[in-house]
């Protein structure tokens, strides 16, 4: 068993939960049997069933009755079975007497109904049922987006099904909306024992939602092209100017003609983007032919996996009098699929193998979405964003493989070189589509589900691309370049789908708890910018209350009853302006800045005292936003990086359990232990260790790593390096952080001794807090130098 040092050099185990003490195990039974309480199924689960390897029968008796309340409500009814069995025999006789009709009730349960027998669902006995929910808040956008119409003619919703009263919706305020009839009640679809997934039906007949204004998408798609083309004509410009520079000092040292090369670079930019529009459609098959295998595909092929999928497209081409998309097929297992052209005339959307073995109603969902994507063309600018993305990733991993084949020394250097800078090139212009790609999914959900009357089927669409996505990424031990080069087209990303995909399987469904973070974090807002997709908790928020509209029985069972989570939800500015102090820094520096140039400008307008240089002196304002940045980093230091000790160290704790919590920021860094199998990809590609994950045995969560010289020892040749334990068991300690993408940022990671090597059984140290400091301090002593030089 290996063991770990923490910081004050003591070594602790890093599996306790193999020997826990009576005491530890009584306070892991109270813990869980609150939680079941209050309807967090997945903490009480975790809890108690560390409790049945205790030697108190009391405390096991406990333990396997909540267990067994906690397993009808996931739905995981041959577990519950299975528990109940021991106790039927019991020597307590009113124990005996629970388990016996327990046991009996649930085995009626789990049969098929039919649906005119169907009875309302309750838990067992004492097991209470969940609160009557609330109206939820609608979900607003900062670009004007709101999920529903107004529905002030809806009545009042009708009798309560499957043990579950529905409020009507509050009444929602949106512009250009149109009051619709309540539809008629949607029969609900019996659920078999054999599946963990709710399987909640669909909308028969249903009032639209109303059309939703898409100026603000439109807008944005907009504005996303110009800052592509200032972007991209910036680094070329950028670059003319290095060369000529080096031109100009080669000719005073050598006599050689100049050559120069002109500056303006607008016409040749729009040119070349034009260019690539039009030819995107020709430049995305012969990609995706040759990299991945596409193959052709037709309405007759996708008629045999989904006829419901097929009809739609038909139905939607006459409604919107658009001509049928082509399609096209990639053989992979993974559930994906994108758009890509520029006119609908020519869009082609891409499914894959993995996708099709989804039911025929949930791929026709997501097909749905696609088309909702043609409807407001935000699909022809995402094209072009990824297109010109993709010249610089494919430098980065072609550029990255040769140079692992190399053994000289030097051509390994170059290759790390351009490596890193395609990549980095590639995450820089992938940039400039984030927003646009957020965005576009709220406006496709709602038409997507306006198209089929489908919400569950949307949500349970979603769900099983996540879960795929991070089955992918476990069985490939890697995060693939399609998934990584598409993301921003595709309807759920990698980064987004990890941490959640991660924690369920085809034995566990999701459960509403787990999704508290995304529908609750006051600032989820703020904390989703750098994300190219929204969160999935969201997203399904969105589509329940869509199915709320349409009184349909919600897909994810207490998605309704979390009101207990909700309230323990306090904003706090302090904490947002600590967490954010870098930035809110700059800003304040530059205010500074503006401020003392105002003053300048003064002077020498009313003639006071001299401080004309205020506003003679550009690097001023540079200078203020430096030192704001560099404050700011100071002042989030120690609360981002808290010593890690025995006391406040959690040892293996559960991934469901660190995503729960709805109220955390990064900024509350939770030092934990985890111990599992360590992925990504090996070599020159992970060179800079952007694809680093820990599969655990509750889930996968990415890594954060920088060496002793940041990202610049990240470059160096090493002879230890974390891509070195790709496959293999390592241990990792460091601090926790949830934000819209959860990770873990490294302080200690180390490998098991059983393999082969000097490289086993040795620990690799991270240097955040150093170069935390060491980039506050460097950014004080430039503004400084900027100061004086200026």
């Amino acid at each position: 068993m290996t063991h770990f040092p923490d910081s004050s050099g003591e070594f602790a185990d890093p599996n306790p939960s193999q020997h826990p003490s009576e005491p530890q195990l009584q306070t892991a039974l109270s813990t869980g049997l609150a939680a079941l309480k209050q309807q967090d199924y997945a903490i009480a689960i975790a809890c108690l069933e560390s409790c049945q390897t205790s030697l108190d029968a009391t405390t096991r008796l406990k333990a396997q009755m909540g267990l067994i309340k906690a397993y009808v409500q996931c739905h995981r009814i041959d577990a519950a079975i299975a528990l109940c069995q021991p106790l039927c025999q019991h020597p307590h006789p009113q124990v005996q007497a629970w388990a016996n009709q327990t046991r009996s009730e649930l085995t009626n349960r789990s049969r098929p109904a039919s649906r005119t027998d169907l009875k309302p669902d309750s838990s067992i006995h004492s097991s209470p049922l969940p609160s009557p929910p609330s109206s939820e808040a609608p979900i607003s956008d900062p670009t004007g987006f709101t999920p529903l119409a107004p529905d002030s003619s809806a009545p009042a919703p009708p009798s309560p099904s499957f043990g579950e009263a529905h409020e009507p919706p509050s009444p929602l305020v949106r512009r250009g909306s149109r009051a619709a009839s309540p539809p008629s009640p949607a029969p609900l679809t019996p659920r078999s024992s054999s599946s963990p997934w709710t399987n909640a039906g669909r909308a028969q007949k249903w009032n639209s939602l109303g059309k939703v204004d898409a100026s603000g998408l439109w807008a944005l798609e907009a504005g996303s092209l110009v800052l592509l083309f200032w972007l991209v004509r910036t680094l070329l410009e950028w670059v003319v100017s290095l060369w000529n520079g080096a031109w100009i000092r080669l000719n005073w040292f050598t006599g050689l003609p100049r050559l120069t090369l002109p500056t303006d670079l607008t016409l040749l930019v729009l040119i070349g983007l034009g260019l690539v529009i039009v030819s995107s459609p020709w430049l995305y098959e012969r990609l995706l032919r040759h990299h991945h295998g596409l193959q052709s595909f037709s309405l007759t092929d996708l008629e045999r996996h989904s006829p419901e999928a097929s009809r739609l497209i038909k139905r939607w081409g006459n409604q919107y009098r658009r001509p049928v998309p082509n399609l096209a097929l990639l053989p992979v297992t993974v559930p994906l699929l994108f758009t890509y052209g520029y006119l609908p005339r020519n869009a082609s959307i891409v499914v894959s193998q993995g996708l099709l073995n989804l039911p025929e109603d949930e791929v026709a969902t997501l097909l749905a979405a696609e088309l909702a994507h043609l409807c407001y063309w935000d699909f022809g600018v995402l094209s072009v964003l990824v297109l010109v993305a993709q010249a610089p990733y494919q430098v980065y991993w072609r550029v990255a493989a040769w140079g692992d084949r190399q053994r000289d020394r030097v051509l390994k250097t170059v290759a790390v070189i351009l490596s890193a800078l395609g990549y980095g090139l590639f995450r820089l212009l992938r940039g400039t589509g984030l927003w646009l790609s957020r965005v576009r999914l709220y406006y496709s959900d709602r038409l997507a589900t306006d198209l089929t009357g489908n919400p569950n089927g949307l949500t349970r669409a979603l769900l099983k691309s996540a879960i795929g996505i991070a089955d992918d990424i476990q069985q490939q031990r890697q995060t693939s370049a399609l998934l990584e080069s598409f993301d921003l087209l595709m309807p759920v990303g990698y980064r987004t789908a990890l941490a959640p995909g991660s924690l369920y399987n085809t034995d566990q469904a999701p459960e509403a708890n787990h999704f508290n973070w995304d529908r609750f974090n006051p600032y989820r807002r703020w904390l989703i910018l750098n994300n190219s997709h929204p969160t999935l908790g969201e997203r399904i928020q969105l589509l329940m209350q869509y199915a709320n509209r349409w009184r349909i029985q919600p897909e994810i069972v207490g998605w309704q009853g979390s009101r207990s989570a909700q309230s323990n939800v306090r904003f706090s500015l302090q904490r947002l302006l600590l967490q954010g102090a870098p930035w809110f820094g700059i800003l304040f520096g530059l205010t500074v800045g503006l401020l003392l140039w105002a003053v300048g400008w003064l002077t020498r307008q009313w003639r006071w005292v001299d401080l004309t240089w205020l506003a003679d002196d550009g690097s001023i304002l540079l200078a203020c936003g430096l030192l704001g940045f560099s404050i700011g980093l100071f002042l989030r230091i120690n609360a981002f990086f808290p010593d890690i000790k025995p006391a406040n160290l959690r040892m293996e704790p559960s991934l469901a359990s660190l995503l729960s919590e709805p109220n955390s920021l990064p900024l509350d860094s939770v030092p934990v232990q985890l111990t599992g199998q360590l992925l990504g990809r090996r070599g020159f590609p992970n060179w800079l260790y952007q694809d680093l994950m820990l599969q655990t045995p509750t889930g996968t969560i990415r890594l954060h790593y920088t060496s002793s010289l940041g990202w610049i020892g990240n470059l160096l040749p090493k002879a230890l390096r974390p891509p070195t334990w790709i496959e293999r068991t390592v241990t990792v300690k460091g601090w926790f952080r949830r934000g819209a993408t959860p990770w873990i940022d490294v302080e200690m990671m180390q490998a098991d001794g059983s393999g082969r090597g000097a490289v086993y059984g040795r620990t690799l140290r991270s240097y955040h807090p150093i170069w935390s400091t060491v980039l506050a301090g460097g950014g004080v002593l430039l503004a400084v130098y900027l100061i004086l030089g200026g």
